[in-house]
């Protein structure tokens, strides 16, 4: 049994619990409460907070006394564990349930040594990046994309005791990896003490000379100060946080039937109970001392007066089987001149059954998505999130249309550590050479035997290097097979019946307190 859940774990299974209205109010107004800066000071009794209830924009209800007094004692419990985790961090606090935030993440010293260097991943030609000379045009650029460049299945070869050999897909009819290709994570060391962390093997397309000089440092300390985010994100994943029901009502149905026990809609639901707990902190789970895979991305979101906002994509998760991504950290360390920028989270089955689908399809609410929450990212705000959640931006737009406006974002994506099946597939940088056409050359060459040769062995050996140098036309011809992949996971799920209708998609309803939305498209598949 995994320590840690994902998304794609399990087999089959029909989503049956839905949140009552209640229960969206209470997620709703916890967590915009806590995020009013001096929100600590101000919570005194339930008299005020029912006042601010009242006043709160956008309005929502509780019609109880009795929620009221639930929401006063669950925030005094935040209260409490936000006054413990001051004596040893400062501005780290819970989020929506399992999500954590940390606000000055970075000093200024460091934030503009990220700021700089980014600025580098923008200036390289394409060309020399091994980057698409005419990109598609989108909303969001990719500066590091996991994606290009990826391992690919048959192709790609990796090293294993001494020899160079292709890697092939450890489970091919499995229906929840990916069949094309696996993100390369790097290696990355955390010290006994978690005060430190050591880049141990090269990050996937940032591999041109100086490059690790320049960003290994930047990225070290960004992601050392991450740690106490993403302990306490993976002890909400093992403890179950990330499925919390503060409602005590219990809805479940009889799929196939036309009836189903429980009304959702019912208003005789009894007090709210579960209320939020800090995670139990395991000192064994916890990543410092570990050597853990890390998958880095770097993106910014550009808006323009042609182009003044940004449309949400459909919500997704980080990766698929393959990465076994269990948590997400996200750093927005730069915006300019852009309406607040917020990330939405929810809990999706990924395993329907696409006949008890149709059977019930006319049950309103059932084929859904469970709300979790919002969170808001303002800059130089962390957060770190389980990867059971999809998750998704919301929809921005520019303040001053006249202006240019921008969000850039750095992104880990941790790797199982705990997954002795994963790991044990899983290739790193440690083991695949870069596939950029030029990086491998000049890794031969500057060994001190190759690099010696005459030239025309020289070039004679690199012509041998099949499998470890990917033109770019092939690694963007790769890369649309893996978001394909990648898309169709999102939108259809995981299937393991031989259903002759299996590409047709499977509608979901989105629930979110009694209310229904569409999402936007997959042009920008990310966000």
């Amino acid at each position: 049994m995994p320590i840690y859940t994902h998304p794609l774990d399990g087999s089959p299974r029909f989503p049956t619990r839905l949140p009552s209205d209640t229960e969206t109010a209470l997620r709703t107004l916890s967590s915009r409460y806590r995020e009013q800066s001096n929100w600590t000071a101000t919570l005194t009794n339930s008299k005020d907070l029912a006042e601010w209830i009242n006043n709160s924009k956008p309005k929502v209800t509780l019609y109880r006394a009795s929620d009221v007094k639930f929401l006063f004692d669950e925030l005094l419990g935040y209260k409490n564990y936000v006054g413990k985790l001051k004596k040893t961090w400062k501005g780290f606090e819970p989020d929506v349930d399992a999500v954590w935030r940390m606000d000055g993440l970075l000093d200024k010293v460091w934030k503009k040594k990220l700021m700089d260097a980014a600025s580098t991943l923008a200036s390289v030609p394409k060309k020399a990046r091994g980057w698409p000379t005419n990109p598609p045009k989108s909303a969001v650029e990719d500066l590091i994309d996991p994606s290009m460049y990826a391992l690919i299945y048959g192709q790609t070869l990796a090293l294993k005791n001494g020899e160079f050999s292709q890697v092939a897909l450890s489970s091919p009819n499995e229906p929840s990896q990916d069949h094309t290709g696996c993100w390369l994570p790097s290696e990355f060391i955390i010290s006994e003490q978690g005060t430190s962390t050591k880049i141990s093997s090269y990050i996937n397309n940032l591999t041109l000379p100086g490059q690790d000089v320049l960003f290994h440092p930047i990225l070290e300390k960004a992601f050392t100060k991450m740690l106490p985010l993403f302990d306490h994100a993976l002890a909400d994943l093992a403890g179950g946080g990330c499925s919390r029901n503060r409602s005590t009502r219990t809805v479940s149905y009889t799929i196939g039937e036309d009836d189903y026990i429980g009304d959702y809609c019912s208003d005789d639901e009894g007090p709210p109970g579960n209320a939020w707990t800090p995670p139990k902190i395991v000192a064994s789970r916890m990543l410092r001392g570990k050597t853990v895979n890390v998958v880095v991305r770097m993106l910014e979101v550009k808006l323009s007066a042609n182009s003044p906002v940004y449309q949400a994509a459909e919500p997704y998760i980080d990766g698929l089987a393959n990465e076994r991504i269990i948590a997400t950290g996200m750093y927005l360390y730069a915006k300019q001149n852009v309406t607040d920028v917020s990330i939405e989270f929810k809990l999706r089955d990924f395993y329907p059954d696409r006949e008890e689908i149709r059977n019930a399809a006319g049950v309103e609410g059932l084929l859904s998505r469970r709300d979790v929450g919002t969170t808001s990212m303002k800059e130089n705000r962390a957060i770190v999130f389980p990867n059971v959640y999809e998750k998704r931006i919301l929809p921005f737009q520019l303040q001053n249309r006249k202006r240019y406006g921008f969000v850039k974002i750095l992104c880990f994506h941790l790797c199982d550590p705990t997954h002795e099946e994963t790991n044990k597939m899983l290739q790193t940088t440690r083991t695949v050479p870069p596939q950029q056409p030029g990086q491998f050359e000049q890794i031969l060459r500057d060994t001190k035997q190759l690099g010696k040769l005459p030239e025309e062995i020289f070039q004679s050996i690199l012509g041998y290097c099949v499998g470890t140098i990917l033109p770019v036309k092939k690694a963007m011809e790769y890369k649309d097979l893996m978001v394909g992949d990648r898309e169709h996971m999102m939108r259809w799920g995981v299937n393991y019946d031989s259903d002759e209708n299996y590409d047709e998609p499977i509608i979901y309803n989105d629930y979110e307190g009694g209310t229904e939305y569409g999402g936007g498209g997959f042009d920008d598949f990310w966000f």
